[in-house]
């Protein structure tokens, strides 16, 4: 509707309490608004998507300018389906918070790229995804969000068979990030899960050195390359198997045996305590954080997967550096 509207600068509507919406019905609605600094959207606390493929796909992507946003701000949104929030704020570079919003999902790539390139946002713990992960759920949801502090409230109820990437790449590059275990309600992979597919966390924390949280791992028959990469670059972790005060206690899986053997080759690289960053299944651990070695003011923003102080692109197997918009796919 206002795509490449290039003159609009704010744009502020109002809904009622409850409102439903269609497939596609908001897709690349702003995308490429390059001047839009404003976008106020008041009043609907529920927004049914009824598995509504596509409804916010793309709809400020590329809107560079978009720095007050104030979008339904604590909306249940519901039923949310395949696409629906597919890098909806792609590369909103001035963008400093995201939507106050509880996202169910029970359906894949639902919230995939969403905020890919979002270099100034640094709070996401008020977005809460909650329910069933499918595939590429959070796939490079926040990658090269370089100033991201604190990660989104994922509350996974399950975890399917057929998720791979549902998280991969999901804070590849962030090198802010500090916490992503961010309430009490906080779980990634809760109990039972399999993680049968591949590349379920390809990725996940590739060169967050400011991390400070590991996620628990429940599963214990994970596919050989479900964990590859994990935290690659994460060079603040120091792993032990003797027991030192305020350590993070770590094992793969948390509890019980492994039925099967993942390949953990590197899934730690930089840390120091591993052989080639590659942890012992069934093993505890104690992990510390060394003193940070790298600072997030030490890079410049990204830029389509680029770190502008070099201009190289580092990859991950199984990542996407580039997002191009719909219409150049």
């Amino acid at each position: 509707m206002f795509r490449y509207c290039t003159g609009l600068t704010s744009f502020i509507t109002h809904a009622p309490a409850a409102i439903e919406v269609d497939a596609s019905a908001y897709m690349s609605m702003f995308t490429g608004d390059t001047a839009l600094t404003t976008f106020t959207a008041t009043g609907a606390t529920t927004v049914g998507c009824y598995y509504a493929s596509g409804a916010f796909m793309s709809a400020f992507q590329g809107c560079s300018s978009l720095a007050s946003l104030n979008f339904f701000n604590g909306a249940l949104m519901a039923d949310c389906a395949y696409n629906t929030f597919n890098a909806t704020f792609e590369s909103c570079a001035a963008l400093t918070a995201v939507p106050s919003w509880t996202i169910e999902v029970d359906i894949s790539k639902t919230c995939y790229f969403m905020f890919n390139g979002c270099t100034h946002i640094t709070s996401a713990k008020n977005l809460v995804i909650r329910g069933i992960m499918g595939a590429q759920v959070c796939q490079q949801m926040f990658s090269f969000c370089s100033n991201l502090v604190e990660g989104a409230d994922i509350q996974a109820t399950e975890v399917v068979d057929n998720a791979s990437g549902v998280y991969s790449g999901m804070y590849y590059f962030c090198y802010a990030l500090q916490k992503v275990l961010v309430s009490e309600n906080t779980c990634y992979f809760p109990a039972g899960t399999t993680a049968t597919s591949s590349n379920v966390t390809n990725g996940m924390f590739r060169d967050c050195t400011a991390l400070e949280d590991l996620i628990p791992l429940t599963a214990t028959a994970p596919n050989a390359s479900a964990y590859t990469q994990m935290y690659y670059g994460c060079t603040q972790f120091s792993f032990s198997t003797t027991p030192s005060e305020g350590a993070i206690v770590y094992r793969i899986p948390t509890e019980g045996t492994l039925t099967t053997s993942p390949n953990l080759t590197n899934m730690f690289y930089g840390a120091t305590g591993l052989v080639n960053g590659t942890p012992e299944v069934e093993t505890t651990y104690y992990v510390t954080i060394l003193a940070e070695t790298r600072s997030p003011s030490d890079f410049a923003p990204l830029k389509n997967g680029k770190d502008e102080n070099d201009g190289k692109e580092e990859e991950v197997s199984g990542l996407v550096t580039e997002h191009k918009p719909k219409e150049e796919r």
